[in-house]
């Protein structure tokens, strides 16, 4: 049966926000409100603007936004909140979570956030076996290779397959508590919308779609320590998660489009029913809904780190910048959009404009302070005699000594500030060209046409 009704209200006594305690300080708190300020408008609306992250391409967007809401004890309410809003506005079960859908782009990357070392060793050894291969070639179609064994390929990644679905399947039971927690959220919505035993046909491929396959065609997208496999070790992942993808969607390949993949389908029917079994086994191994009265009462495996927490609301904040006149239409709450007027999201003025306004203001403050300077009497001659003693007279080269000096201050006081920019946005850029590579090379070797 369906698992009893959670309440996910927010509760102020039971909920703990990491920045606004003396853990987790920010200089941005009202940015910081409105991104944990349910309904979540604000960074419904970041990601409308960026097109990439609802193809789970965005990486670096997609694990600060996981990094801000887990410190904040809030990333279940917020993954509740998009899964729940899309599973409500889908017509079928069959457009559920498919194509573009920040729900699923979200819950794939804290699949991957919690499920770490259930990947590690459930996954991971088989993927491995391939990213770590020093095969010459892994292509199993006849057309493309060229005194390549496609058959003794093919037999291999039959093998591999077949092991790390026997894994897949026989461990439901060791998926994290929040995951599943999750799942049964989602159960019980498209069971209440849908009909009963309706969530069995769609959660079964959502994991398996949405969250294994991804990360096995594009390991180094969720674990940074990894490089881009070889081009030609990605040939053996993507044919790989073809035929994961095939089992999930009960289907096999066909005379009509890469023949070549038929070989599979006497692997791919073998599977269909330990892929039923694996769906229904995910509803048996329910978490302890009693100990979890809110969403928020689950702790995320994430350890907060003050800098970390920092340079992921800085981000963020850069983001809502960038975008903000895209950013402040896209919301229908006119309080968010008064809000977003606020000074902490002001965009900075250039170097040139900041460099003006530092001389300018020491130049006034020179003159403010000769204007100032009256004539003084001499402590120990004003006993004597009643003689004014002037101060010295500055002479245009002191004067213009003077305010270069002034103006070299202010010139070093920039560049410090600069060069700190400069290495900021430098492990940015370095981050940004990784990821356009790495999304370069699924374009061309993962396309989503590709793995149907």
């Amino acid at each position: 049966g369906r698992p009893a009704s959670v309440d996910f209200s927010l509760s102020a006594s039971r909920t703990r926000s990491w920045a606004a305690g003396d853990s987790m300080a920010t200089n941005r708190p009202v940015l910081v409100r409105l991104l944990l300020e349910p309904p979540f408008k604000l960074i419904e609306a970041m990601i409308q603007e960026d097109g990439e992250f609802m193809y789970g391409g965005d990486q670096t967007f997609l694990n600060n936004l996981l990094y801000f809401y887990s410190v904040n004890n809030s990333i279940q309410r917020v993954l509740n909140h998009f899964l729940v809003s899309e599973i409500e506005s889908a017509t079928s079960t069959t457009s559920l979570f498919q194509g573009i859908s920040t729900a699923a782009s979200l819950f794939t990357g804290y699949f991957y956030q919690e499920s770490l070392q259930y990947l590690e060793d459930n996954v991971f050894p088989f993927v491995d076996k391939i990213y770590f291969s020093k095969r010459q070639s892994w292509e199993i179609n006849p057309t493309k290779s060229h005194n390549v064994d496609v058959k003794a390929n093919a037999a291999e990644l039959q093998t591999i397959c077949s092991d790390m679905l026997k894994r897949i399947f026989a461990t439901t039971h060791h998926f994290p508590q929040s995951i599943l927690f999750l799942l049964h959220v989602m159960r019980q919505e498209i069971d209440s919308k849908f009909g009963p035993d309706t969530a069995d046909q769609v959660l079964g491929p959502f994991v398996i779609l949405r969250c294994i396959c991804p990360i096995i065609v594009s390991p180094d997208l969720f674990d940074t320590f990894r490089e881009s496999p070889s081009s030609t070790n990605r040939r053996g992942l993507v044919i790989i998660s073809k035929v994961i993808q095939h089992i999930a969607r009960q289907e096999v390949f066909g005379l009509s489009k890469e023949i070549y993949m038929c070989s599979f389908n006497s692997l791919i029917e073998s599977f269909f029913e330990p892929f039923n079994q694996f769906t229904i086994s995910m509803f048996k191994a329910k978490p302890h809904l009693s100990s979890f009265h809110t969403m928020d009462c689950m702790s995320p495996r994430i350890i907060p780190e003050q800098g970390k927490y920092t340079s992921s609301v800085n981000l963020l904040n850069n983001i809502v910048k960038n975008n903000k006149a895209a950013i402040t239409k896209a919301i229908d709450d006119e309080r968010i959009r008064v809000a977003l007027s606020d000074t902490e999201f002001a965009s900075q003025k250039s170097l040139g404009q900041r460099v003006s306004a530092k001389i300018g203001r020491s130049l006034e403050r020179s003159e403010k302070g000769k204007k100032k300077s009256p004539r003084r009497k001499s402590p120990r001659l004003s006993q004597s005699t009643s003689t004014e003693i002037s101060a010295p007279e500055i002479s245009a080269e002191q004067k213009e000594a003077l305010e270069q000096m002034s103006h070299i201050g202010v010139l070093k006081e920039l560049i410090r500030e600069q060069t700190a920019a400069r290495c900021e946005a430098k492990l940015q850029l370095e981050t940004v060209l990784k990821q356009i590579q790495q999304i370069e090379e699924r374009q061309k070797l993962c396309r989503c046409d590709a793995l149907q």
